[in-house]
Formats: C-alpha cells, structure tokens, sequence
C-alpha cells in the first residue's frame, strides 16, 4: 500500500528532488496506465473525460518558485504514513 512512498524514499537517497520527482512521475505514470490498460473495460470514460478537462486549470495556484529539499519531503511523507 506504501509503495511510492518507498520508491520515492530510495529515489531520494541518490537524485536531488527535482530529478526524483520527475522520475517518480514517469515511473507512476506508467504503472498507473498499465492499470488503465487491464482494466479498461470498467473505467467511466465520461468521468475520465471531465477530470482530464478540469484537472489542468487546478494548477494556476502552484507557485513555480517554490523548491522542497530532501528533509521537507521526506517529512511530508511521514506525516502521511502515520494518518
């Protein structure tokens, strides 16, 4: 159930967070879309079609100056580990 978590835990301990973060996104881009690939049959596209469309506009409110080191992240997750 942890599983990106402890992916991302050894993705930090040998890339900086940028190339981490990056590499954790393909990595479960592709895990999540081979999930979508097996199981299409039960996926509701319509659903599927709006968050594609709203989901994009979410991000205006992100601050691209923002930049988290090793320690902020790695306490955010455990943070989330223990809830």
């Amino acid at each position: 159930m942890a599983g990106g978590m402890v992916l991302l835990g050894v993705l930090l301990a040998y890339l900086d967070v940028a190339s981490a973060m990056i590499l954790f996104s393909i990595i479960q881009l592709f895990a999540n879309g081979g999930r979508v690939v097996a199981w299409r049959a039960y996926v509701l596209w319509p659903i599927f079609g709006r968050y594609v469309v709203v989901r994009p506009g979410i991000r205006r409110d992100v601050d691209d100056r923002f930049r988290a080191d090793k320690a902020m992240v790695l306490s955010r997750a455990r943070v989330v580990c223990r809830s």
